[in-house]
């Protein structure tokens, strides 16, 4: 019953339709026609079946050679071109050594959060801005190089040559207000695009201050935020933490160097109090650890290490001519590590000699001693 009512209701929307849309002329001419029989046999229903039949037929094998077949084609070329549809690797020609090294990755798809790696969200947010849809917009993420070698070059550099390439400290001669190149039409827009990457390298996407990241200077992986915010992150401030105030680990040349100018000011007494002292060594474990890219804590020298600490914390400096070097890095405290911390010789000053000298001045002690 309820499929005559649908079927009735059908009807008569189809006759609707055609008394609205038919001309009049061609409704009366329709009307007129005469009643056309047609002789229903069982030959003719099989005829009607099978020439049906051969049309649907035809229809899906010319379907599959003209689109499916081409498609299917051009799809396979593509998975050969992409490595046979394993992206879950990168490989990379060294030059130098004439080796391709390479690296396996996780898989996009399969990471547990579902978020865009680095470069994925960098190439994801200029296409909305490249020079070909928006001529004159300036990137967000990706700095680009003027030419090919500079390029391989630019690919190649690690970060103590990038700490050493820029002649001034970014943060205080370029990103601050009122700074001697603040505003400059070339250097500004890269300076922006390097905040913006330390900040994404780090979680925190279109980053626009270095006051929104300065919470992050003291991690590991901020060599470039270091770099960028050298004032923020205390590469400027002589008496800052000496972890990471290297060049090696992002502070600029430039911010160095002003630390240094600044430090003729400061007493050549040790000072544990005012010198991040405790900070230094509440902050081991995690940069040794953040360098060496394993826990520290699950070595068999960490009971040997959490006594130095403790040792440190407790006696001050003077402990520094119990344990003068480090157990882990086998740096030298007084001297410091390039590739970590500065010398401790800039909050123990007397302790690490720095006033007992006789003939050449010692390179790690602060200039404030050589007065």
């Amino acid at each position: 019953m309820l499929n005559a009512v649908a079927l009735n209701a059908i009807l008569d929307v189809d006759e609707f339709l055609f008394s609205c849309l038919t001309p009049i002329k061609i409704q009366h001419v329709m009307h007129s026609l005469e009643p056309m029989y047609v002789k229903y046999s069982r030959k003719r229903s099989q005829c009607e079946t099978l020439a049906h039949f051969a049309f649907v037929s035809a229809a899906v094998v010319l379907a599959y050679f003209l689109l499916v077949g081409p498609l299917t084609d051009s799809m396979l070329a593509v998975k050969r071109e992409l490595c046979g549809g394993n992206q879950a690797f990168v490989v990379s020609y060294n030059r130098n050594t004439q080796v391709t090294h390479g690296f396996a990755t996780a898989n996009a798809g399969a990471r547990d959060d579902g978020k865009l790696s680095v470069s994925e969200l960098a190439v994801k947010k200029h296409i909305g801005i490249s020079p070909e849809t928006t001529p004159g917009e300036i990137p967000d993420y990706i700095l680009f190089s003027g030419s090919r070698a500079a390029f391989d070059t630019d690919r190649q550099r690690d970060m103590t040559e990038q700490a050493a390439a820029y002649p001034f400290c970014i943060e205080t001669q370029l990103l601050k207000e009122g700074a001697l190149l603040n505003g400059d039409a070339e250097m500004q827009p890269v300076a922006k695009i390097l905040l913006r990457n330390a900040g994404l390298a780090l979680g925190y996407e279109m980053a626009s201050s270095c006051a929104q990241l300065s919470s992050m200077c003291n991690r590991s992986d901020a060599a470039l935020l270091r770099l960028v915010c050298g004032e923020t992150c205390g590469c400027v401030d002589p008496l800052a933490s000496p972890w990471y105030k290297v060049t090696a680990q992002g502070c600029s040349t430039a911010c160095l160097h002003e630390a240094e100018v600044l430090s003729a000011n400061v007493s050549c007494e040790d000072d544990e109090t005012g010198r991040h002292w405790k900070e230094f060594w509440n902050l081991y474990e995690e940069a040794v650890s953040g360098y060496y890219g394993d826990e520290v804590t699950q070595t068999s020298l960490w009971y040997t290490v959490n006594a130095t600490i403790q040792g440190m914390l407790s006696q001050g400096c003077a402990y520094l001519h119990t344990e003068p070097q480090d157990f882990v890095t086998g740096a030298t405290w007084c001297e410091g590590m390039p590739d970590l911390f500065k010398p401790l010789a800039s909050i123990c000053p007397q302790t690490c000699g720095c006033s007992d000298f006789t003939d050449v001045f010692p390179s790690y002690c602060p200039s404030s001693c050589n007065l």
